[in-house]
């Protein structure tokens, strides 16, 4: 698995009101493993309109196939939600992340391509 997938990390939440924990294990990778019409897609919606299971960050976002494979779409007002799940480039990162174990993937513009992974032009 050499350089296929080169940093991780566990997130974890808690307080003390919830002593339960929820776990990740999430991949720090480019989006250059997004094509352009997904990035595009992605840079257009506001913050408040993506699905539950991708989070913007400053410089990409945090997708949680986890979340996706566990809850599935929701029932109403979901469309970019079933519009990001079809696209063949994020379920190619879900399924290389759940083959190595990884639930998330947070995309990141300072984070590695990945050999494993096709790589977009942008």
């Amino acid at each position: 698995m050499k350089n296929e997938i080169t940093a991780a990390h566990d997130t974890a939440t808690t307080s003390a009101a919830d002593p339960f924990q929820e776990t990740y294990k999430s991949a720090w990778i480019n989006p250059a493993h997004i094509t352009p019409e997904t990035l595009n897609y992605l840079n257009a919606l506001p913050a408040d309109m993506l699905p539950f299971w991708i989070q913007a960050t400053l410089y990409g976002w945090i997708v949680r196939f986890d979340a996706l494979e566990t809850i599935g779409l929701a029932e109403e007002g979901e469309e970019e939600s079933r519009e990001l799940a079809g696209r063949a480039d994020l379920m190619a990162i879900k399924d290389a992340l759940f083959k190595h174990g990884y639930q998330a993937a947070h995309l990141d513009a300072d984070g590695p391509v990945i050999d494993c992974l096709t790589a977009y032009d942008h």
